[in-house]
């Protein structure tokens, strides 16, 4: 089984150490490519499930932090040596 496309973009999307984004703002910059029909809220919904289904297999590169019902993301400093690690990285 390989993975989506969209769990590739949301891996690219994720920042590297010292930056987060939200699953909020995820979802809002994916959106236009792969919402289609679907509610705004079933699409945060499925962003939310690939976000988790990721960090279940990249723990612990990927830190995950809960505030209220707003998960953020950014790729730990033991993953900054990853390709798709450093381009996310500020220079």
């Amino acid at each position: 089984m390989g993975m989506t496309r969209l769990c590739w973009d949301l891996m690219n999307l994720i920042p590297g150490p010292g930056r987060t984004i939200s699953h909020v703002r995820l979802a809002e910059l994916l959106q236009q490519e792969y919402r289609r029909n679907e509610l705004p809220e079933s699409f945060s919904r499925k962003v939310l499930n690939q976000l988790d289904a990721l960090a279940c297999v990249a723990e612990p590169q990927l830190c995950v932090n809960k505030v209220d019902r707003v998960y953020y993301y950014n790729w730990s400093e033991d993953a900054a040596r990853l390709p798709i690690v450093q381009n996310n990285i500020k220079r």
